[in-house]
């Protein structure tokens, strides 16, 4: 029997043939400019018919200047295209960009940690998809933009197959079979779970989010009326109301569609988007912590929410690179599908093991709200910690996976004598910290958390001066770390 050689290591490459991204490329991009050209020009238009005119007519010299700048940005998108070249195969990965000021990045296999798919609206209408590789925390990731969908499928599916190390080749990738135009998911990938668009517009009825904007609304508005400035408060209310329809768009359009699904390989993919098209793979030992929430309107239906922390991930500030490190794999779930859910990001972790503590009861003079929800615990595999009166939150995080432990500890705290452990995790949703412990239990908490974490990684089997933190064992939730 023939052994596969693995490409990387058969011996010398060929010579890399450099390739451009699809030639609809500027054409996609550019589709901004030339809409708003369009519409000027039918706005001036309008506005000028019937009217008595001389010479040459306002409608034509808009119309050369929005035609004008069409054609430069047709030009500029026609330079990004023809300037930008790259190469996938079965040796490296390698893009190069630049008019002036010419770029190459080199993308080692085994340093990817992520390849997602994204389809805009234009660019799903003449089927293209951007491809993005991410390469660790903090670093830009690598776009092309735009490939054919096929293509950026087959490349996808190879470079993931690659980052795990296993043999394969981009002629093996285009043998698999291929995800459809609404969704992307082939027939190798199994369905773990679809959210129904009834139930997205059902969680944001009910959101917290949506009740605050409606009643500072609503306040600013009536505020305005009694004190004799209605027109003023409209106005003030104003900027309000278009923010409020801003995220119901993006949280409906983010949504929609959700799927969550396992790939051949045993990772996990998320897909969702109504006019943007959005895939992103999600490798189990890439996922650093996990977030539930509940808000107050939804212990109504029962539903909960699942975010979790990649590493990984480039650290930008735009809405599109905070949605990725806010990675929902659980949009608004019944509490079956909560527990369902939970094994499939973290398995082998029995998290109704871990034991729940309360904190003491003078922590009430400093949270009198919600003393009595504080809840943490930890076990040599995964440490917990929730609470929240309105807004139910909790934070898991496995000790294999933890950066950093530290202590935290104010004045009013020191008078109380206790003190906050916060356990750090890549940047993203998930802030685990279990508040206002006994002082001395929390340093020894601390302690145990770097030994347990120190085991589970491997690297020894306790640390100097730890100690084993037993405190009062409390009954741990039925499904998972579910706040009181």
């Amino acid at each position: 029997m023939t052994d596969l050689a693995d490409p990387a290591t058969e011996g010398p490459s060929p010579s890399p043939h450099l390739e451009r991204p699809h030639p609809l490329t500027p054409l996609v991009r550019g589709w901004i400019v030339l809409v708003a050209g369009v519409y000027a020009y039918v706005r001036d238009t309008l506005e000028n018919t019937g009217r008595p005119r001389g010479g040459l007519p306002p409608g034509w010299v808009t119309g050369g200047i929005v035609l004008a700048i069409a054609l430069v940005a047709a030009l500029a998108g026609w330079a990004s295209w023809w300037f930008t070249r790259f190469v996938i195969d079965d040796h490296e990965v390698r893009v190069e960009t630049g008019w002036l000021r010419r770029r190459s990045r080199r993308v080692a296999f085994e340093r990817i940690q992520s390849v997602d798919v994204d389809q805009p609206f234009v660019a799903r209408l003449v089927g293209l998809a951007e491809l993005r590789i991410e390469a660790g925390a903090g670093e830009a990731a690598t776009r092309l933009r735009y490939l054919s969908r096929g293509r950026a499928y087959d490349l996808r599916d190879y470079l993931l197959r690659r980052a795990v190390g296993e043999r394969a080749t981009v002629a093996d990738a285009g043998l698999a079979p291929r995800p459809g135009l609404l969704v992307d998911a082939s027939v190798a990938d199994e369905l773990l779970l679809t959210m129904e668009p009834a139930r997205i517009i059902g969680a944001f009825l009910l959101s917290s989010e949506l009740w605050w904007s409606v009643a500072i609304s609503a306040g600013v508005i009536a505020a305005g009326w009694i004190a004799g400035a209605g027109a003023f408060s409209l106005a003030a209310a104003l900027p309000l109301l278009l923010g409020f329809v801003s995220m119901v768009t993006r949280r409906l359009n983010h949504q929609f569609n959700f799927q969550l699904l396992r790939t051949p390989s045993g990772g996990l993919r998320v897909t969702s988007g109504m006019t943007r098209l959005v895939s992103q793979t999600l490798p189990l030992d890439r996922i650093q912590g996990v977030r539930i929430r509940q808000p107050l309107l939804w212990r109504i239906p029962g539903w909960w929410s699942v975010d979790i922390d990649m590493v990984g991930l480039s650290t930008g500030h735009s809405e599109e690179e905070r949605d990725r490190r806010e990675s929902t794999v659980l949009p608004a779930g019944t509490g079956a599908e909560l527990a369902f859910i939970l094994r499939q990001v973290l398995p082998g972790i029995d998290l109704g093991a871990v034991p729940l503590h309360r904190v003491p009861r003078r922590v009430r003079l400093l949270r009198w709200v919600d003393a009595h929800t504080l809840r943490w615990g930890a076990t040599p595999e995964v440490t917990i910690a929730d609470h929240g009166v309105f807004v139910r939150r909790g934070a898991i995080v496995p000790l294999s996976k933890f950066q950093s432990v530290r202590l935290s500890q104010g004045p009013l705290q020191r008078w109380l004598g206790v003190a906050s452990v916060h356990v750090d995790t890549t940047p993203g949703p998930v802030h685990l910290v279990a508040r206002h412990l006994p002082a001395a239990e929390a340093r020894s908490y601390a302690r145990t958390l770097l030994a347990w974490g120190a085991q589970a990684r491997g690297l020894l089997a306790s640390l100097p001066g730890s100690v084993e933190h037993q405190p009062t064992r409390l009954p741990a939730p039925d499904t998972g770390p579910r706040p009181s």
